[in-house]
């Protein structure tokens, strides 16, 4: 994270990337914990982690960033490992804030074949036979493979369902197991099949399923889309008006601000078709319309992708992470009542929704090092404290917020119903 590679050239994009951490977001984004829990039944809501490396270490830093919800309480994940307990403790020590954002909670696993686990407490067996989805790592395939068709066994004896608990396997790929065991068989009796379709043990692959060309660039060009259009939004509430007034001398600036985020807010009533281009394009016309700049002078400084290129890497992937989550929102906001996606309902649900985003935004931060501490007015210094030193003033709690920064919690979902008819639409 501290090697920040980034440029301001809009013909290339120069990314890094480390295999662990896309594989565990691409878990995530694939197999979302929110799409197996339910928060209105009075019942736990609970994930478990079986087994510990660095894939399952960044997929509970994925947890911690992005499963937060309206209701604000904490997402439960029981660790279940042989060495559950070291592991919790290493992983506290390098993330002591985690207890903030999820429960994590260390369960001594006694050995992967479930069975002598019945010596386990009965609070323990009830704790596995009733979690909404497992999520396994190891570094072998074929005991990994083993284990997680010992777990469903357990978890049969505890529900009588054979696929009622969804498990999802991370396969380190030491070896190709699954490819000799499908091989010479049809579609419906090869091993990829039947634990997929009839145990609900789904296989994703450590290296083959996280880097190819789709998965590494086309499978991000939503999640960019979004991002961008996020971020063009901050820009506009935040950047543009000094742009105006800085490089145009505009006199009027934060009025025509104020206009252009109602043209934003307006688009999804009045636009079928919404793309990055369109947003920008409606936008740029209309300042150039109100002081008379030449459309080109303003998009060289305005425009979507310049105001991209100018991000930094984390910068960037902060912005990802907001796009990462606009499942989640949805979801949550359709479960609550927030319905339809309208600025009027989503003003009205207000106090739930803000806090729920301070808590994602404040997660993501404290993951990639930010700690507190206060800021100062001096632009350089300012630039210094938050962007070499992470140092932020708003990594508090939400109601400890001033009113101003607490309207930069809500300004993400003011924009959800212009990001879902984009989303839907692709």
């Amino acid at each position: 994270d501290y090697l920040d590679i980034h440029n301001q050239d809009e013909d290339y994009d120069l990314e890094t990337f480390n295999v662990s951490q896309l594989a565990a977001r691409m878990i995530y984004d694939q197999y979302p914990p929110h799409e197996y829990l339910n928060p209105e039944k009075d019942e736990e809501n609970a994930i478990a982690i079986i087994g510990y490396n660095q894939a399952a270490e960044e997929f509970l830093l994925e947890n911690i960033i992005l499963s937060h919800y309206p209701e604000l309480n904490n997402l439960k994940v029981y660790l279940i490992d042989k060495e559950a307990d070291t592991h919790y403790n290493d992983f506290n020590f390098k993330y002591p804030f985690q207890a903030e954002f999820i429960d994590l909670i260390p369960v001594k696993l006694l050995n992967g074949s479930f069975y002598a686990n019945f010596a386990w407490h009965k609070k323990d067996i009830e704790k596995l036979s009733k979690v909404k989805v497992v999520y396994m790592f190891g570094n072998s395939d074929s005991e990994l493979l083993t284990s997680s068709a010992n777990l469903r066994q357990f978890l049969y004896n505890q529900t009588l369902s054979i696929s009622q608990t969804p498990i999802i396997l991370c396969l380190p790929e030491d070896a190709g197991i699954t490819e000799l065991l499908d091989s010479n068989r049809d579609a419906k009796t090869n091993a990829s099949f039947v634990f997929s379709k009839r145990l609900n043990i789904q296989l994703f692959h450590r290296i083959t399923d996280t880097c190819t060309t789709r998965n590494l660039l086309e499978q991000t060009e939503l999640i960019d889309k979004l991002s961008k259009i996020i971020n063009y939004y901050y820009s506009i509430k935040y950047e543009f008006s000094y742009e105006l007034k800085e490089h145009w001398k505009v006199d009027n600036a934060d009025t025509l601000i104020n206009e252009l985020e109602v043209l934003m807010h307006e688009m999804p009533e009045k636009d079928e078709k919404i793309t990055d281009r369109t947003i920008q394009k409606q936008l740029i016309r209309h300042l150039s319309e109100k002081t008379g700049i030449h459309y080109n002078s303003l998009y060289s400084r305005l425009s979507v992708e310049k105001r991209w290129n100018i991000l930094t890497h984390r910068k960037k992937d902060s912005n990802r992470y907001a796009a990462r989550q606009l499942a989640l929102k949805f979801s949550s906001l359709k479960r609550i009542g927030c319905e339809p996606l309208t600025i009027e309902n989503i003003t009205r649900f207000y106090a739930r929704l803000a806090p729920m985003e301070h808590k994602r935004w404040s997660a993501e931060k404290m993951v990639f090092n930010y700690k507190y501490g206060p800021l100062v007015s001096d632009k350089a210094e300012r630039y210094v404290l938050k962007d070499v030193l992470k140092i932020h003033d708003q990594l508090i709690s939400y109601d400890k917020l001033t009113e101003v920064e607490k309207e930069k919690d809500l300004n993400l979902f003011l924009l959800l119903p212009l990001l879902s008819q984009i989303y839907k639409s692709n």
